[in-house]
């Protein structure tokens, strides 16, 4: 007897609102009921709302019929039946699809964090046909198992292998229809002859570079016979003669990382005996060439990601946790001092942890030269396992009870007087003066925040205290100010010492830091975790005329640390090249740069402008560029992995920052013997800069410029090639009191002593 089909969903009873979404996420499931649940809550749970979930689920008998009945308004439609297989499921769903888009998404799959609108950018800024993403699969026990990030193959799929994990490719439903139904004939392989088919069919892929999917390892197997089996009469498609130990011996050869000549001869031996088209003999040829040179992902970290966190019964004093919001492929000069520190102290045999909140996937841009452990706590599934269940409002409103006043007024009042700051005792008591709240006033003000900061930070701070409690670290480092507040507030209950390490001016970390948060709420905050940590790192010692004075008792002073090149190229044999390096933004201004080049052009025949970075200032300065006609001679590098290199080579860095902590582009521009020009106001360019020795400082014009000064330096600098031999002389010397062994043993007596 047939078994009656069960229908339902949102669509059947006239409540879905969406007549044609922009994606339809279909989900095959069979008998995995919790999974089913977990993998609609993460699609649910997304940013990106436009969107439709269809479940294909093959008769389960587990419970899966009756949770979708009962939560029928979490899916668009489901439908219950015997099916002949995975890919008739498949089919099946994008039969159903109203969306523009096609995802499938599985019941043993975990959606990213904002996934979809990152699927959703990458389709309408590149007008693709599919896009992919990378893929993190795990084990039963939740542990990292294998990464597949997206390859950007063409023709050599056919040899290759797959594109990308079959999950985290989005193809628009118009190209599912062109491309025709996933082939039922075929048992395991039908994703990879249908990716096949797009691949060779011309059509446009994107990725989103992002890892999209996590996916539990397992799910229907049919062996390795079975595959191979499907791959080879997937190759015959496309070449009909190739016989099948020809493509055992390709098989294996393709897995080689260095082919010797004999391998290279059978492959020879094999190719010219198939009298196969040109587009087979190129697909031949990409293969082998891709393995030759190596395309997998490679790190020295010791765990990425799913990673089973190392735990402890005590709270070990040899053990840290550095906590940083973002660091993967992020190029900041911080980012690559955290990973120097942590190669330090694991080579000193310290236990070393560094967790960020990126929540996307990725390395560092920097290498590390020791392993350590690198946690992600955004990446599920390992943020599905560690929430706390502290109470975090009540905690926000016994912190904000045990305040300062100080602390209230100028957390409230500092914007209104910004221009007016020299200290902090001159500048707590201006605002405590102008003030017209009282005490409590101004807590009630704080309190009225507290829902907000916790939709903002509160997953920060539960999950950094959760892998507290299980890592057990002796020393947590919130790292740089975009951390402090959260991590220690995940800290501060906790037997973990608590060392805050700042890499800005204070002035503008603490009081008019306007880049991620402006609530009086978050800057009290800032303002209470430096009062109350066992220490805090400054990079200068004039900072700490900016900090409460009960801040300044437990402040310590580490500088950056630099190497200094033993072998210098002379001035005179540089290019003519004017750096400028950093993040592309505002603070950072290279709109000054580029304005003050383009006045000075004139003296400055055969120099030209190179400016490294990455950031979303970009397009301003391209159009900037392109307004003064620039194009030939100002030209946007990106990000370069041999910064160092760059520097022994160029004649000049120009730095027009507003404000710095320890600027990294300006003391490694110096210590690889290059002069530097920069604002005279600037703090940490005015404490590196020795006006007249290894560089020039410019001051402000009359009418409060500083380009035409700017531009005077450069024409100067670049004009005196002995000004520019001397200046390179000193500029060495006075980077040596850096060197990289005595601050880093700084650095272990602040986080260890």
């Amino acid at each position: 007897m047939k078994q009656v089909a069960i229908e339902g969903g949102m669509r059947t009873n006239g409540l879905s609102e969406r007549k044609k979404p922009y994606f339809t996420i279909v989900t095959v499931t069979f008998n995995n009921k919790n999974a089913l649940e977990q993998c609609v809550n993460t699609i649910r749970n997304q940013s990106f709302k436009d969107f439709e979930i269809i479940v294909i689920d093959g008769a389960s008998t587990d419970g899966s019929q009756e949770w979708l009945q009962d939560n029928q308004s979490m899916v668009d439609y489901f439908i219950s039946e015997p099916d002949a297989g995975i890919y008739n499921a498949i089919n099946k769903g994008i039969k159903y699809a109203q969306g523009s888009v096609v995802g499938l998404i599985h019941s043993d799959d975990i959606l990213s964090f904002n996934s979809l609108s990152r699927y959703y950018e990458a389709f309408e800024n590149g007008n693709y046909d599919a896009v992919v993403g990378d893929c993190i699969y795990f084990n039963e026990n939740r542990e990292f198992n294998a990464y597949k990030p997206s390859r950007n193959y063409g023709i050599e799929t056919i040899f290759r292998g797959i594109t990308a994990a079959h999950e985290t490719i989005f193809i628009k439903k118009d190209v599912y229809n062109r491309l025709g139904p996933y082939d039922e004939t075929y048992r395991s392989a039908a994703d990879y002859k249908l990716i096949s088919k797009l691949v060779m069919g011309g059509y446009s892929i994107g990725s989103t570079k992002n890892v999209e999917v996590y996916k539990l390892v397992g799910g229907e197997s049919f062996g390795e016979e079975v595959e191979f089996n499907e791959n080879y009469k997937l190759a015959r498609e496309y070449c009909s003669n190739l016989s099948e130990n020809d493509y055992r011996q390709l098989l294996k050869l393709k897995n080689y990382k260095h082919l010797t000549r004999s391998d290279l001869e059978e492959i020879y031996s094999i190719v010219t005996s198939l009298n196969a088209n040109h587009m087979v003999l190129r697909s031949l040829a990409l293969t082998f060439l891709v393995m030759a040179l190596g395309d997998n992902p490679t790190t020295s970290f010791n765990r990425i990601g799913l990673s089973n966190i190392p735990s402890s019964t005590n709270y070990e004093n040899d053990r840290v946790l550095f906590g940083i919001v973002a660091i993967k492929s992020v190029p900041g000069g911080a980012e690559r001092v955290l990973l120097d520190v942590a190669s330090y102290l694991a080579d000193r045999g310290k236990q070393v942890l560094i967790t960020s909140a990126d929540g996307k996937a990725g390395v560092p841009k920097y290498g590390a030269t020791s392993s350590f452990d690198l946690i992600d706590i955004f990446e599920p599934p390992y943020n599905v396992e560690l929430e706390s269940n502290v109470d975090l409002k009540v905690e926000l409103a016994e912190i904000i009870s045990k305040m300062p006043d100080e602390v209230l007024a100028v957390a409230i009042n500092c914007k209104l007087y910004r221009d007016q700051f020299s200290s902090w005792g001159q500048f707590s008591q201006l605002c405590m003066n102008a003030s017209r709240r009282s005490a409590q006033d101004m807590r009630e003000l704080l309190l009225s925040e507290v829902d907000t900061w916790i939709g903002k930070f509160g997953g920060r701070v539960r999950r950094w205290r959760s892998l507290i409690y299980s890592y057990k670290p002796g020393v947590v480092v919130p790292f740089m100010i975009s951390a402090t507040t959260q991590m220690f507030i995940a800290a501060r209950k906790t037997p973990s010492k608590i060392v805050i390490s700042n890499h800005g001016n204070p002035i503008r970390d603490y009081l008019f830091q306007d880049d991620w948060d402006d609530m009086f709420l978050d800057r009290a905050l800032r303002l209470f975790s430096i009062l109350s940590a066992d220490k805090v790192q400054w990079l200068q010692s004039e900072f700490l005329q900016s900090v409460p004075t009960q801040t300044r008792r437990r402040s310590i002073v580490v500088p950056n640390a630099i190497p200094v090149r033993s072998e210098v190229v002379p001035a005179n044999d540089r290019e003519r090249i004017i750096l400028g390096v950093g993040r592309l933004h505002s603070i950072k201004r290279f709109d000054l740069l580029i304005e003050a080049f383009s006045l000075a052009k004139n003296d400055l025949e055969g120099w030209k402008v190179h400016i490294y970075g990455e950031g979303n200032e970009y397009v301003k300065l391209a159009n900037l560029i392109s307004k003064h006609g620039l194009e030939s001679v100002v030209v946007l590098k990106g990000f370069a992995s041999n910064i160092d290199d760059i520097y022994s080579r160029s004649s000049m860095l120009v730095s027009c920052s507003e404000m710095e902590g320890f600027p990294m582009t300006v003391s490694e521009a110096l210590a690889s013997g290059m002069p530097v020009i920069g604002p005279r106001e600037t703090s940490g360019i005015n404490n590196l800069v020795l006006h007249g020795k290894n560089g020039l400082l410019v001051e402000r014009n009359e009418e409060g410029s500083l380009v035409e000064n700017m531009a005077s330096a450069m024409i100067e600098l670049a004009l005196d090639s002995n000004l520019r031999a001397r200046f390179s002389e000193f500029a060495i010397s006075s980077m040596t009191k850096f060197a990289p062994d005595e601050v880093f043993k700084q650095w272990e007596a602040l986080i260890f002593d």
